[in-house]
């Protein structure tokens, strides 16, 4: 997958961006780059959380393994700080497994020089919780999708959704790069359902599919079908 690495360091990235007295090659000293194979488990539910991570190249995946499934619970793309909550909680452990979905670059820093970044920047902690709670506000959307919707309202508007964070980042393509599996694991949903879904609207003209690709034909008419506005908060996909 062709993707633009826009961060050259890790203070370019918007949790450094505009930061007071910045001394970018002190704070570039406390990280170190790690390669991650497409595939690879960074680290498991459950394991302890000794590392901050941000995101220089690639796509992961947080998912939480379930007493019955797996659920994907968000995708974490370039520049997204990774376990900072983790790292900081008085019980450090991971709450999620990440995964890496395409090959991919990760500055990590570890809890000791991570408060030695904390006590010289301490702006960082603002940032910190302005990461959290855009993912609470993102936590309540999915929740919205898992508990009051039908299936294909969810799945209308988790690809609304997608689409629209995509633009965010600079990206107008009308196609949603994403198999059945995982919108079924994103949703709570079976992958036959998820199949029936696709094929309906496929036949409604909204949209086209084919291997891993759904592309959305008439985004305001498949708009409609939901009541979904611009101004809906996103679901991080």
């Amino acid at each position: 997958m062709l993707q633009l690495n826009r961060y050259c360091s890790v203070t370019d990235t918007p949790c450094f961006v505009n930061m007071p007295n910045l001394d970018p090659q002190w704070v570039q000293g406390l990280f170190t780059q790690i390669r991650v194979q497409q595939g690879e488990v960074v680290y498991n539910q459950g394991d302890p959380a000794d590392k901050l991570y941000i995101v220089k190249t690639g796509i992961l995946i947080n998912v939480f393994d379930g007493d019955l499934r797996r659920f994907i619970v968000s995708y974490q793309r370039l520049g997204d700080v990774i376990g900072e909550t983790e790292v900081l909680y008085p019980h450090p452990v991971r709450f999620v497994t990440l995964i890496a979905l395409y090959d991919t670059i990760l500055w990590g820093i570890g809890k000791d020089k991570l408060e030695l970044l904390l006590g010289r920047y301490p702006e960082l902690y603002r940032r910190f919780f302005a990461v959290v709670g855009d993912r609470l506000v993102r936590a309540g959307r999915k929740l919205a999708y898992l508990s009051l919707m039908d299936a294909k309202t969810r799945i209308i508007r988790l690809g609304l959704d997608a689409l629209k964070d995509r633009r965010s980042q600079g990206n107008t393509s009308m196609q949603w790069h994403i198999t059945q599996q995982s919108i079924a694991d994103h949703l709570g949903l079976t992958r036959e359902s998820v199949a029936r879904v696709l094929a309906e609207l496929e036949h409604q003209g909204f949209i086209k599919t084919s291997r891993s690709t759904i592309e959305v034909l008439d985004v305001e008419a498949i708009k409609k079908q939901v009541h979904f506005h611009d101004d809906t908060m996103l679901i991080h996909t």
